[in-house]
């Protein structure tokens, strides 16, 4: 626990900050962050406060001090809660409505919710990841594939990934990375989890290939997956990761929203034919209303020879990228390879532009130098509360690369993605 006052001690902006000075509301606050497993930074004054608000994950402010950041004017900034040793009154209410405040919290009343914002805060670093959804326009236009070469590619910039099979009538993510082999729950442990779940054991639990994670189907999860577990399988994962994929249905059902509404972009995948643009257009109109930032990659050639900006424009949104067919991307599916699993060729260049779109925006985080490759940990079941991992056994063997030449990147007009 960090408690620095005296001039001169470097505070660190990792930190949750805490503004108080009020001692026995401090004590209690420095209780829960250690009960969280937090180290805080604490100071007494807005003042002191004001170099580390901006870059802090999580502030902290006692009723005490509301008012005086209020005179401060400090920014407004995400993560700010405002927390009071009785019930809030109507002018503490006010002032955390003034600030900006998520919440305005009583203790002892409001202890658990305070060590669960601590909590994520710990999992997360205070920079939770970012959802990009990947949807077919139409069955068979790649979308599995680009969804899988996307997560593939950005752990390969060593970027902690999760990627999410939300489509339960799909071919089945896990056999396009090639990991169906490998141990950890698929949905059918995982359709109970129910509220806030660990991220760091739920990342523990699940099946790793090629350095990320995944979550996938099997024969026992039929379609009994509901929004709840979708809703708190993404809340935890966002937390422990910087990027999470997913495969996204065209049918777009509730437990597929849970995801779209949290995307930071959304890609239709749709082929440069008339019926192709028009079922895409379909679907389009149950994508738009929960997601933004939706562009399109086109699968060329068409039978008639129709554009990829036709295409597009018909869409009615940005044109990102062209689909292009390859027979070796599709032997080397058909045998389990993962696609632009070289880094090479123009699929995974494509990937790379996704990633860099992103990142100016801030919608994904930085990657971090050191990623651990965890594999699944005895117990993680245990701690989620679900049956115990399947079996683990031999993935069979990669073979030589191939199939990399899929997609071709166009001009992204308009540059990086729209916060």
């Amino acid at each position: 626990m960090s408690h620095r006052e005296g001039a001169g001690t470097a505070l660190q902006a990792d930190r949750p900050l805490v503004l108080t000075s009020d001692m026995a509301l401090l004590d209690d606050l420095l209780r829960l962050a250690a009960a969280a497993g937090v180290d805080v930074e604490v100071v007494p004054d807005p003042a002191t406060a004001r170099g580390l608000w901006l870059d802090s994950p999580l502030v902290v402010v006692g009723a005490d001090a509301a008012a005086g950041v209020e005179r401060a004017a400090l920014p407004r900034r995400p993560g700010l809660v405002i927390v009071s040793s009785q019930v809030a009154d109507d002018a503490l209410l006010r002032t955390g409505l003034a600030l900006g405040a998520s919440a305005v919290l009583s203790l002892p009343t409001d202890e658990t919710t305070l060590v669960a914002h601590f909590t994520d805060t710990a999992e997360s670093g205070g920079r939770g990841g970012s959802v990009v959804c990947v949807v077919g326009g139409r069955g068979g236009a790649g979308a599995s594939t680009l969804a899988a070469a996307l997560a593939l590619t950005a752990a390969r910039h060593r970027m902690r990934v999760v990627l999410v099979d939300a489509d339960p009538l799909g071919g089945g993510i896990e056999l396009a990375i090639g990991g169906e082999a490998e141990r950890g729950l698929r949905w059918s442990e995982l359709r109970s989890i129910r509220g806030r779940t660990s991220g760091i054991a739920l990342r523990a639990a699940l099946p790793t290939c090629l350095g990320m994670e995944f979550v996938s189907w099997d024969s026992a999860a039929g379609l009994g997956v509901t929004p709840e577990a979708m809703r708190s399988l993404v809340q935890a994962a966002v937390r422990v990761s910087d990027l999470l994929v997913a495969d996204i249905p065209r049918y777009v059902d509730d437990v597929a929203s849970e995801v779209l509404v949290r995307s930071a972009a959304t890609f239709l995948v749709v082929p440069a034919e008339v019926r192709g643009a028009a079922a895409g257009r379909r679907v389009l109109s149950r994508v738009s209303p929960l997601a933004g930032n939706i562009r399109a990659v086109v699968r060329v050639p068409g039978p008639s020879g129709l554009g990829a900006d036709t295409v597009a424009e018909s869409l009615g949104i940005p044109l990102f990228g062209e689909l292009r067919p390859d027979r070796g991307l599709s032997l080397a599916l058909e045998h389990g390879l993962p696609p632009a699993r070289s880094g090479r060729g123009p699929l995974a260049r494509l990937c790379g532009h996704i990633l860099d779109d992103l990142a100016p925006a801030g919608a994904v985080v930085q990657p971090h130098t050191a990623r651990a490759n965890a594999a699944p940990v005895a117990g993680a079941s245990t701690r989620l509360g679900m049956a115990a991992p399947l079996p683990s056994s031999e993935r069979p063997a990669g073979g030589a690369a191939a199939g990399d030449d899929a997609i071709m990147p166009v001009s992204s007009a308009g540059g990086g993605w729209t916060p």
